[in-house]
């Protein structure tokens, strides 16, 4: 197999997920993994035209961060260590999600999405580089901000 279909099969297997009522700029998603853990992908349009929206993506109901064990526990931010092997799957959906969203929602014309922890940097920072043509990087590799016209993977069909 190619790498080139090694990657595009990445992005294939999804979690079923469901979305909440719109509450005006605010749009919530769920999904759940085979063993039950629930994930939230959070859209907020922006008030100005401007303006990216803002994804937030988060692990719910995690037992407290440990500091002791590092990334063998929950982070405080609710993802690392939390994949347990399904990682690929996990963000295969929050892709899923995303590219549904953004078909549905033409008008924004951009998104950001921050990534506290480094090893979550590292990996938005690759994952990011997949989903566009260029990804514009700042707050010290925290903030990752693409720009529709820079999304062919995300809003092909």
């Amino acid at each position: 197999m190619s790498r080139a279909s090694r990657i595009l099969e990445l992005f294939e297997e999804h979690y079923p997920w469901t979305k909440e009522p719109n509450t005006g700029r605010f749009h919530d998603y769920h999904f759940k993994t085979e063993e039950g853990q629930e994930y939230t992908v959070d859209m907020t349009h922006p008030e100005d035209d401007h303006d990216p929206a803002i994804v937030e993506f988060n692990a719910e109901h995690m037992p407290a961060y440990n500091p002791a064990l590092g990334a063998a526990s929950q982070s405080p931010y609710g993802i690392t260590g939390m994949g347990r092997g399904h990682s690929q799957k996990i963000f295969s959906t929050v892709h899923h999600i995303l590219k549904t969203h953004l078909q549905n929602h033409p008008e924004i014309k951009a998104i950001q999405f921050d990534a506290s922890e480094p090893s979550r940097q590292k990996l938005y920072a690759h994952l990011a580089k997949r989903f566009a043509t260029k990804v514009h990087i700042g707050h010290q590799g925290r903030r990752f901000t693409i720009k529709r016209r820079d999304m062919k993977e995300l809003t092909d069909a």
